[in-house]
Formats: C-alpha cells, sequence, structure tokens
C-alpha cells in the first residue's frame, strides 16, 4: 500500500466511523513472500487484540532475518528506531539549591548526578584515563567493584563525608541514570548476565532450524536494571524493588512519583541460515506460527519471579495494519510510583518510534515516514507522524495522532516540540535532494472529537511568505518559551529567529539577529532573554578577526522584530559537551534578574616540559559564570574557573552542582568543593 493510498485510506474508515481493520485470527494463511515491513504512518493507533499484535510481531521477526541474509539496493532511507534520552531546559526551583537542566518544568529528567540539599547522589562506574569502560567482576561484599552509587552527606564545613554505597549486583555493567524525589532513589543501568544466569532458554523463540543471533551487528544482551531505593535515611538504605528488564532503555522522566520509562525490545530469531528456497522459507514461517512459546514480548523479572512487562492486548498498532505486515520492535512506555515500586503499568507501540517528547500532560512518540517518489528524479517526501498519549493516574491512554510535512532530525530532536494550552507546536524540516537546499517549516497541531492532532496553523503559509533560514542553513536548535519560539540555523553565520505565536492560529516570525557561529542549544531565562551556548565561528575563513571557541552568548528579545546580542563569552579553541548533553549546564536562579551557571570547558594546550620541548595537554575546567538579565544592566561575567588534577582523561560526565555559596564540582567518580565567592580554593577530592 502506497503511503497516498494509506492516507486516503485513513479519511475513509474515520468517514465510516471504523476502528480497526479484519485480521483472520485463526492461522491466517499468509505467504511469507507478501509480507512487508510496517512503516510509520499518521493512521490513528487502535488496539487489535492480543493475536494480531502476535502476528506483526512474527511477521517482523521473519523479515528481520530476511533482510540479515539479503542485501538491499532499493530500499527507503534508513531510520533510527531508537529514542532520543538526552537534554532538557530548565532547573532552578527556589530551594537554594540546583537541580537537573530540563525541557520542561516539573518534568524532570535522569542524570548521573542528583542532589537534594543535604545529599548528593553519584553514578559511578570503572573507566580508563580516557573514559572508556572497565567492566569489572562484580563483588557482593564489595559493591565498588562494579557500578554503584555513591551517596555523599553535606558537612557543616560544607565538605562531603561518603554515608552510604548503594551496589547495583554482580550483573550490573553502567549506570547512568538516576532519579531521586522525597528520599525515594531510581537507578537504571546496563546488565550482562552470564548464560547460565539466565535460566533455561532453551525453548524461547526455539525453531526446526540452527541457532546464532539474528542481530549480528549489535550482538548484545537486550537487558537493563531498574532499582528502587528508600535513602530517607542515608545511613540505613533500604530496597524497595530491583528488576532486570528485556530491551534497552530509550528515555525516561519523572513527574511528582511516577516514574515514566520508554524501552525498546527486538525479539530475534537464532537462524544460522536463511533458507533461499520460497518453499523452505514459508515452511518455516508456518513452524513459527504454530510456535507458541516463540518469546516475542519483553519480560520484566524481579529476583525469580518473571512475567511479561506488557500484555499483547495492550499493544497499539496502526487501525490499517493488515496481517501481512511485520514489525519486530515492540516500544514500551511503563509507569512506576516510586513509592510503591513493586507495582507497574505498561502500554506499548508496535510501530516506528524515533523519538520521545514528554510534557506535564502527556507523552508524544514521532517517527519520520517517507513517501518513495514517483519519479527516480523527484524526492523521497519526508513526514513526522505523532501519536499522543494522555496521563493517567497509574498509567497513560492514547489521546490523538497527528502527521506533518518534514523531519525532525536527530540531535535533540525532543527541543523541536513543545505543548502549551493543549496544543503542539513543532519544527520540521525539509531537505531538496536536487538542490540540497532546506525547507524549516512550524506546525501548530490541535487534538480534535476524533483522536487527531489537527493542523491549525503553520508558517510560511500563503500570508507570511518569509522562509526560516537562509539558503543551505541547517536547523541547530529550537526552544520555546511561552508564547515565543527561537529557533536557530547555521551555515557560517548564526541567525536566530524569534517566532511570536501568542495567536495560535496565526504565529508570526517576527524578527532575526545574525551573528558569527552558532548556538547549538538555547536556554531561555525570562520572557526577555535567551542564553546560547554553542561555538564562535569566523564567517571569513581567509583571516583570523574572530576568536574561535565555545561560545555562550546572551540576548535580548524584549523587542521580538529586534532581537539584540547583549553579551559574549568565548573560551578560545574549546568546547562544551552542552552544546549536545544540556545537562552538563548548572543553573542556580539567586533573583529575580540574575543566574549562577557552571559548565565544563575542555581545550588543548601547550606546556613546556624542558628547555626546548613542548607538550600538547588536556585542560578539564568548570566555569563560573555570572549571569545578569536586568533591564539596566544585562550581561554575562565569568567569575572563576575550577581546575583540579585528577588521573582521568576523559570528558565523560562532568557537572556542578550549585547551592547558594557552594560550589560541587562532579568529574568522574569524585566530588570537589569550592565556594562562588572564592572559586581559587578548593577542597577535595571527596
Amino acid at each position: 500500500m502506497t503511503t497516498n493510498t494509506r492516507f486516503l485510506a485513513t479519511t475513509v474508515v474515520a468517514a465510516m466511523g471504523l476502528t480497526g481493520c479484519n485480521w483472520n485470527d485463526d492461522d491466517p494463511d499468509i505467504n511469507v513472500s507478501e509480507l512487508q515491513k510496517l512503516d510509520a504512518s499518521g493512521e490513528k493507533l487502535v488496539k487489535l487484540g492480543e493475536e494480531s499484535a502476535r502476528t506483526l510481531i512474527r511477521n517482523g521477526l521473519v523479515l528481520s532475518s530476511i533482510e540479515s541474509h539479503t542485501s538491499c539496493n532499493n530500499c527507503s532511507p534508513a531510520l533510527a528506531e531508537t529514542v532520543d534520552a538526552s537534554v532538557s531546559a530548565s532547573s532552578t526551583a527556589d530551594s537554594g539549591y540546583s537541580g537537573t537542566t530540563t525541557q520542561e518544568v516539573g518534568v524532570d529528567e535522569s542524570d548521573r548526578v542528583k542532589y537534594d540539599g543535604d545529599h548528593l547522589f553519584l553514578a559511578s562506574n570503572h573507566y580508563d584515563v580516557v573514559g572508556l569502560p572497565v567492566i569489572s567482576e562484580g563483588n557482593e561484599n564489595d559493591p565498588r567493584m562494579g557500578p554503584h552509587i555513591r551517596i555523599l552527606s553535606r558537612n557543616g564545613d560544607d565538605t562531603l563525608t561518603e554515608s552510604a554505597i548503594v551496589g547495583l549486583g554482580e550483573s550490573a555493567t553502567g549506570v547512568n541514570e538516576l532519579y531521586v524525589n522525597d528520599g525515594k532513589m531510581a537507578a537504571i543501568y546496563q546488565v550482562y548476565e552470564p548464560e547460565e544466569a539466565q535460566g533455561d532458554s532453551s525453548s524461547e523463540n526455539h525453531v526446526a532450524v540452527s541457532l546464532v543471533p539474528a542481530d549480528m551487528w549489535y550482538p548484545y544482551q537486550q537487558k537493563f536494571g531498574l532499582n528502587f531505593s528508600d535513602v530517607s535515611d542515608v545511613n540505613s538504605v533500604q530496597e524497595l524493588a530491583s528488576y532486570t528488564i528485556d530491551g534497552y532503555v530509550l528515555s525516561s522522566r519523572r513527574i511528582g512519583d511516577k516514574l515514566y520509562l520508554v524501552s525498546s525490545y527486538a525479539p530475534q530469531l537464532d537462524i544460522q541460515s536463511w533458507p533461499e528456497s520460497t518453499i523452505q522459507q514459508q515452511a518455516v514461517y508456518e513452524e513459527l506460527s504454530k510456535d507458541d512459546s516463540l518469546k516475542l514480548l519483553p519480560s520484566i523479572r524481579n529476583g525469580q519471579e518473571k512475567a511479561d512487562l506488557v500484555s499483547a492486548s495492550d499493544c497499539y498498532i496502526p487501525q490499517l495494519t493488515d496481517e501481512t505486515a511485520g514489525y519486530g520492535s515492540v516500544v514500551t512506555l511503563t509507569t512506576f510510583d516510586l513509592n510503591e515500586p513493586d507495582k507497574h503499568e505498561s502500554v506499548c507501540l508496535l510501530s516506528p518510534v524515533d523519538g520521545f517528547y514528554a510534557s506535564q500532560e502527556a507523552v508524544y512518540f514521532y517517527a519520520t515516514a517517507y513517501q518513495e517518489p514517483d519519479e527516480p528524479t523527484d524526492n523521497w517526501q519526508a513526514s513526522t507522524v505523532i501519536h499522543k498519549f494522555s496521563y493517567l493516574d497509574n498509567s497513560v491512554d492514547y489521546a490523538a495522532t497527528g502527521q506533518v510535512k518534514g523531519h525532525v532530525g536527530w540531535q535533540n530532536s525532543h527541543l523541536r516540540f513543545s505543548e502549551k494550552s493543549d496544543l503542539l507546536r513543532v519544527v520540521t524540516s525539509q531537505r531538496d535532494e536536487q538542490t540540497n537546499d532546506l525547507e524549516h517549516m512550524l506546525f501548530v497541531l490541535e487534538p480534535n472529537d476524533i483522536q487527531e492532532l489537527e493542523l491549525i496553523a503553520h508558517l510560511p503559509n500563503d500570508k507570511r511568505t518569509a522562509k526560516i533560514g537562509k539558503p543551505g542553513e541547517d536547523v541547530y536548535a529550537v526552544r520555546y518559551f511561552g508564547d515565543k519560539a527561537y529557533i536557530v540555523t547555521f551555515e557560517r553565520i548564526d541567525p536566530l529567529y524569534v517566532l511570536d505565536l501568542s495567536e495560535p492560529r496565526d504565529p508570526k516570525l517576527a524578527g532575526e539577529l545574525e551573528v558569527p557561529g552558532y548556538s547549538a542549544y538555547l536556554q531561555p531565562l525570562s520572557d526577555d532573554f535567551v542564553l546560547g551556548i554553542g561555538q564562535q565561528i569566523d564567517p571569513n575563513t581567509s583571516n583570523n578577526n574572530i576568536v574561535e571557541g565555545a561560545k555562550i552568548e546572551l540576548y535580548d528579545v524584549s523587542d521580538m522584530q529586534s532581537p539584540q546580542v547583549v553579551s559574549t563569552l568565548v573560551f578560545e579553541n574549546g568546547y562544551t559537551p552542552a552544546e549536545w548533553d544540556y545537562h552538563a549546564l548548572t543553573q542556580l536562579k539567586t533573583s529575580e534578574d540574575k543566574y549562577k551557571m557552571a559548565l565544563p570547558v575542555y581545550s588543548w594546550q601547550t606546556e613546556q616540559v624542558g628547555q626546548d620541548s613542548w607538550e600538547w595537554q588536556r585542560q578539564n575546567t568548570m566555569r563560573l559564570i555570572d549571569v545578569d538579565i536586568s533591564s539596566s544592566n544585562p550581561g554575562l561575567a565569568q567569575v572563576g574557573s575550577l581546575n583540579v588534577k585528577d588521573d582521568y582523561y576523559g570528558n565523560w560526565g562532568d557537572r556542578a552542582v550549585l547551592h547558594g555559596d557552594i560550589v560541587y564540582y562532579v568529574r568522574h567518580n569524585s566530588v570537589w568543593q569550592s565556594y562562588w565567592s572564592t572559586p581559587n580554593i578548593i577542597n577535595g577530592p571527596f
């Protein structure tokens, strides 16, 4: 079925009031040669029942086995069927200390460091000097031998003392994601279990052919761990629940006591040699259709108790999917309660997923759909499919589906989305393969009574024709704040565009500003000021008039038609991971118009080691920056830089925690302490 036919069919089905398609649940007579991969589409989602879900996944298993043993010379562009697990935007509570930077206020995101004002929680791993993981054999008597969580308590003199070590068991191989709320902690981590520890799997996915992993390019176990602990008394930490779950963590969010975890599981057939004969392929397919023990859904294990993470009857499928469609990836959204972690509810989505955006009201899954051109010289047409799920008390429920022109990119793509007053705003891009030019668009969608995300406005349009971006410029950053949207495009000059969304049905491109280089991350601070983090790049490559390096820039957007640069800091030849990982940015609002901010900056410099010899040395620093957004004297000022000596040369996961005048610098598995007012004095490591 072509994309256009599916669009037309969706309209017809909606008009007739149908909710699903006509599956044959009694051993469908399917020819393996008729199987086709289920692509992303704008069809509404429905629950078609357990047998339909199992057939769809089983068909996907066979298709993936065929594809892994054959070449594809005429395939649509490859899609990454994974969800973004990264960045966010604002987190400065009135508590007097910093929190994790997040995309949405009130929607917490996981990070390797959490702080509650009295205790610092640090996800700790074994890494070598350049930042590669070192897998050690676990030791129940020494949790430090494996991935663990350090809990450090703040002393009266603001130094830290280690109060507890929370081990994650012998199977844990890496922990990077923590949540802490009201004395409860959740840790998400990778696991690897020796074959003998996984139980008897001889009956799982057994078919009458020889066995090897189907996914030979990614031969790792699909397993992760989830640990819940009561840390209200850090001197007596109590484990509340510990799970091992099939699949990979794609993303997670916490709202209040509810933890929403998105994971993906791809069941695999262990087939050494897929038969080339159509008759033999059909025989294998029919064997699979009769195998009731085939493991198609992810499991969750608590100790020796094992169960399906989600029921096939709770899987959503595009409504016009027929029995020849196949999709072998199960994306599951599971809701846990930090106060009752022994209970959970899950729904699954059997449809392509590229990303995940969470507001305070709903979760949105999105994926890119491609329409094959009618003529070889025409362009592939990309569109973004969006599925909305609304929060319930203990789970989520499907709400609506929409589709817009263009795609949302791959780096921090969730930042292109924003929900306000039940309206979804999204920025997409479309490349013309013939001219290599890019078209950037803003869409505003509203859910209606028939479970559609209805398009109510877009830019550019016939009335407002001004384009977003200059020829050849791609989108580097998107952020929203209230009724404004900010878009940065870049080739060698960075235009910052300000969009007025105060009239949702008539958005406007209000103004733009051109500056050298680009901002890869934007942090709105108020309705009048936005902070940009990126790179300063000389637009004229034939001279050196501009110092290049990591750039932090403050923009005044109070006049939307004429945004201005207020202040710029450039760290020569440096870069900061906050460009792509906004959790590396720490911010603390100290008054109505003042912020403290900290972010790691890395660079290389020469150091004299002899009379005529020099060596390149890597410099790792935590920069401390005052931000003033007062109308009278706005600006940026570096107040200090923390530079510590250690044996770790990697730069993953460096963080800062700000508490009043206190500064904690987290690097690798250690923490140093200083003060904002005297950053030249550093205590530690702890």
